[in-house]
């Protein structure tokens, strides 16, 4: 009898821990969704940032800084004013 019982009280304790444990995961949500946005931005800059990484490894001519005087020596015509321009692909899009 008193084994029964002793089930018994585990069981609603149980029950009352899993009720217990829906009301936080539901009150705690919203914060939840807010930072898994979050997380998915920052991954996203991330990203954008490893992928120029890697172009600037495998063509690192599109990268090269070019001056009004360079430029004008190379025929290129890039450039204002002594002035740096940098050839970034992600710059212009």
């Amino acid at each position: 009898m008193a084994q029964r019982q002793l089930r018994s009280e585990s069981k609603q304790q149980r029950k009352t821990n899993y009720v217990i444990h829906l009301v936080k995961q539901t009150w705690l949500l919203p914060e939840s969704l807010a930072n898994a946005g979050q997380q998915r931005r920052q991954q996203i800059v991330l990203d954008k940032l490893e992928a120029e990484r890697l172009d600037r490894i495998r063509n690192p001519s599109r990268f090269i800084i070019i001056t009004m005087d360079q430029g004008m020596r190379q025929g290129t015509g890039h450039g204002t004013n002594n002035r740096p321009v940098w050839g970034s692909p992600l710059a212009r899009s």
